[in-house]
């Protein structure tokens, strides 16, 4: 009887850790594009964000949804794994999207952008207005994983 019991309150216990772990971003399929393949109102948001920024200048972290339905916050970046996978692949980006936690290995380049259920960052660190239109963009398709809010 206390097996079945013990038996239970595992699989509650994981059920419930498994509900509020974040979704990472790291383990979806990625697409490489160029700044001239990425979609026109995309390309528009780098444009107006990148020739803001001078080479070398220090900026908070810039995340835009393009889509009215979604609401996308950069919460911080920082640990979650625990010290062994800290040191080996470093801390996270942690965000919220209509309140559902996503991580992404940091070393990212921002602005980060949402459209149409797609997430888009550049692979280049430093974007600014000197490079972003020959850097490389990551497209990320988060598809029936986000909740719409209304």
């Amino acid at each position: 009887m206390y097996r079945i019991i013990f038996l239970i309150l595992i699989i509650i216990f994981v059920s419930i850790w498994y509900f509020f772990m974040p979704i990472k971003l790291n383990e979806y399929k990625k697409t490489i594009l160029k700044y001239e393949d990425l979609p026109l109102e995309v390309k528009s948001e780098y444009g107006k964000e990148c020739n803001k920024i001078k080479w070398g200048e220090r900026r908070e972290i810039i995340c835009k949804s393009l889509d009215e339905d979604f609401l996308i916050s950069h919460e911080y970046t920082g640990m979650d794994d625990g010290l062994f996978v800290l040191a080996l692949k470093g801390p996270n980006h942690h965000f919220y999207i209509n309140q559902q936690h996503f991580t992404l290995r940091s070393n990212k380049g921002h602005p980060f952008i949402l459209n149409k259920k797609k997430l888009y960052y550049s692979d280049n660190l430093n974007l600014n207005k000197s490079n972003f239109m020959n850097s490389n963009y990551i497209e990320v398709d988060l598809g029936n994983k986000l909740v719409e809010i209304h």
